[in-house]
């Protein structure tokens, strides 16, 4: 009996003990459940934020406020916006400033966010957003004006606090590649640069006196070139990122021509297509007064020549036959590459220079060189005949598979897919006839 009791009052010791252990753990529990919840809480309040926040950048700037942006941390996940219009450096400065002050009168109106500031050591001051330059379908300019502005966060050089900066992009019309001017900032200096801008209204592009005029003929003179001489332009523009645009200094810009040819053909080329633009600038009497020279000349342009085969499902591709590659123009300079074999491995190609000549000595050489033979003609007519022809083939081939695929797979009314695709890229390569 006495061993029985003292079992009792062990297990109710037991019990006692365990109750005791559950009651002084609660409150942990309760409080992680509460900071799980809290968190949740945070999420789905940042959610309604940038919603809010972006529609009301929408109204006032008249900016696109792309969805997504900051879920739940602004170091990494900025609001994110379009901007329909061009943008030089000054108006892009202009514009995001204007933007993240809006965002720190939203943050800082709003209790919730700014306990989750302070609960991740953050300040609504400095807090980042991005900005795409673009027009239809999202695409940048790529014509020297402003691309972008983002905002990132760095350490600053004597303590560990992060910092708010700016940068800035650019597409370079003129490079082969896709080459970007970048400008960085910090957010202290890009404010004391703003205090010097002279900006009415940052929510609007303010083009200078002469810019309609320009884009309208570097347009035409676009077009004129496709039409007539089957030059393609990829990129063209006057701005440089950083540089004054009070006036017209440089142009800029590159092409594609989808035959191969010769040094004395490209230098035909080149000659011709400088000389129309020059002479669609200076004869223009709106422009003359903001050309930096007057006559503008070749020095002042720099033109890039590409040559390339169109390949589906691979892009342009170089010519390896040892005709030219590219012709440049550059710094009154006209430099011509082309590819050889590789030294070391004769299935590659290294690009090299082929001839370098001023443009006036090109423009000499032009005018001593005889035109062409009738011979040089039609074989120069035989040779577009032949890549035009292979291009149809490339093409026909192409679509004949995707036929057999969908025959075998469906046999039903998408067999009409291949033929349609057929004439859009038939329609989007054929080139144009040449005058």
């Amino acid at each position: 009996m006495v061993i029985t009791s003292h079992i009792a009052i062990f297990s109710r010791m037991i019990v006692l003990v365990a109750i005791a252990l559950i009651t002084s753990s609660c409150p942990v529990f309760c409080t992680e459940s509460q900071l799980d919840a809290s968190e949740e809480e945070y999420k789905s309040h940042f959610k309604e934020f940038q919603r809010a926040f972006g529609k009301q950048i929408e109204k006032e700037f008249g900016l696109k406020w792309i969805e997504g942006g900051f879920t739940h941390d602004f170091s990494s996940d900025e609001p994110e916006f379009y901007a329909y219009r061009r943008a030089t450096l000054e108006e892009a400065r202009a514009l995001v400033l204007a933007v993240i002050l809006k965002l720190s009168e939203a943050v800082q109106a709003d209790p919730i966010m700014l306990s989750y500031l302070n609960k991740s050591s953050s300040t609504p001051e400095f807090l980042g957003v991005d900005i795409n330059f673009v027009y239809l379908h999202n695409w940048s300019y790529n014509d020297g004006s402003i691309d972008s502005v983002h905002s990132y966060y760095s350490k600053g050089d004597t303590s560990d606090v992060k910092k708010l900066h700016l940068r800035y992009d650019a597409t370079d019309p003129f490079s082969e590649n896709i080459v970007y001017h970048k400008i960085e900032e910090s957010f202290e200096d890009a404010v004391k640069l703003n205090a010097l801008n002279t900006l009415i209204n940052p929510v609007i592009h303010d083009p200078k006196e002469f810019e309609d005029e320009l884009n309208q003929i570097l347009t035409s003179f676009q077009e004129e070139m496709k039409e007539k001489y089957d030059l393609s332009f990829r990129s063209i523009g006057w701005m440089m990122a950083g540089n004054p645009t009070s006036d017209i200094s440089e142009i800029r810009t590159k092409c594609t021509y989808r035959y191969s040819v010769d040094c004395q053909e490209a230098r035909a080329l080149i000659l011709l297509t400088t000389e129309q633009l020059l002479a669609a600038l200076n004869k223009s009497e709106i422009l003359k007064p903001y050309l930096k020279d007057y006559p503008f000349s070749a020095n002042g342009v720099k033109l890039r020549m590409l040559f390339r085969k169109e390949k589906y499902f691979v892009g342009d591709v170089p010519y390896y036959d040892g005709s030219m590659e590219s012709a440049v123009l550059s710094d009154d300079t006209i430099t011509y590459y082309h590819h050889i074999p590789d030294v070391k491995n004769s299935s590659m190609h290294d690009r090299v220079v082929y001839a370098k000549e001023s443009y006036q000595e090109a423009q000499k050489t032009f005018e001593n060189t005889p035109p062409p033979t009738l011979f040089k003609k039609a074989t120069k007519g035989i040779k577009k005949f032949i890549s035009s022809s292979i291009h149809f083939l490339e093409l026909a081939v192409i679509v004949f598979f995707m036929f057999l695929l969908l025959m075998v797979t469906t046999g039903g009314w998408l067999l009409i897919i291949p033929v349609v695709i057929f004439f859009i890229l038939l329609r989007r390569s054929s080139p144009s006839q040449e005058n």
